[in-house]
């Protein structure tokens, strides 16, 4: 570290963050039961841990993570692969704030292929795979 040279101090910003705490978070699922526990995290620590909902249709699954709404806190897409239903849940730490439905998505033709800021905005994004005809498309949030 040279201390006459320009250091970047930009944050850079930490991936499954719901706490907002800069450290990355847990989202555990127990599929025979429905539950569903985030755990906020340090480092290998857990600070608190709380249910969040109970979902006992197999079909639904915790398809990622991003910020969708630009708050700093990391929110939640589910995906039901059987009914193509969709929904985030935006976060205010360990609590939902909104629940949000997504326009459905035939299943199982297209899967969640990630999520992320694509087009720059601070928001997150997720990426559609159509597995049938090659086809990509983007939610833009």
């Amino acid at each position: 570290l040279d201390p006459t040279k320009s250091q970047n101090t930009t944050q850079q910003k930490v991936k499954n963050d719901v706490d907002g705490d800069g450290k990355s978070d847990l989202l555990w699922r127990s599929n025979a039961k429905g539950w569903n526990f985030l755990w906020s995290m340090d480092g290998v620590k857990t600070k608190q841990a709380k249910p969040i909902n109970v979902v006992q249709d197999e079909g639904w699954l915790m398809a990622g993570q991003g910020d969708y709404d630009a708050d700093g806190h990391s929110d939640i897409l589910w995906r039901n692969t059987l009914t193509g239903m969709n929904f985030i849940y935006l976060m205010d730490g360990l609590t939902i704030k909104t629940r949000k439905v997504l326009n459905f998505v035939d299943a199982p033709q297209w899967e969640l292929r990630g999520s992320g800021d694509f087009n720059g905005d601070g928001k997150g994004d997720v990426l559609w795979r159509d597995v049938v005809r090659g086809r990509t498309h983007f939610f833009l949030m």
